[in-house]
């Protein structure tokens, strides 16, 4: 009888010191995705509504323009935006400021900006910066990189 409550004593210890590890996270409200969204865009929140594990939120910006987040549910961040993205020198100044080297060209495509750059040693960096956020989302390092030399 003893081992059987001493048994189910350390089963319920257990039980309870390892259930935290497995809850589950608690989600952003409504509100507290509204408010990402207004820190990230001047503007009037004009719809904001939850589906499939993303706020989508959309914005009247003080010039007229609509913008729409989404923002993931989970942890509160910006994944995708429609209507407003960086501007293309700031897409370099972000590259710059990750990897200080010369840059050698930078476009936008597919909703982001690909920013190539050359250090002194000749290496290449590609950097992909997120149009909506700025963030750098991907980073390659290339091999070196020479410019074509004349032999004259």
């Amino acid at each position: 009888m003893n081992r059987t409550i001493l048994t189910a004593i350390i089963v319920a210890a257990l039980t309870l010191s390892i259930a935290p590890a497995f809850a589950a996270k608690k989600a952003i409200t409504l509100e507290e995705a509204t408010k990402i969204a207004k820190e990230h865009v001047q503007g009037d929140v004009i719809k904001a509504e939850r589906e499939r594990g993303l706020y989508e939120v959309k914005l009247l910006t003080p010039d007229g323009k609509r913008v729409k987040l989404y923002i993931d549910a989970e942890t509160g961040k910006i994944v995708r935006s429609k209507g407003k993205r960086i501007s293309l020198d700031e897409a370099i100044s972000a590259a710059k400021k990750a990897v200080p080297a010369e840059v050698l060209k930078a476009e936008y495509e597919r909703g982001r900006y690909e920013v190539k750059i050359r250090k002194t040693d000749g290496t290449l960096t590609e950097l992909y910066i997120d149009a909506a956020t700025g963030e750098i989302s991907k980073k390659e390092v290339a091999k070196r990189y020479y410019e074509d030399e004349d032999d004259d």
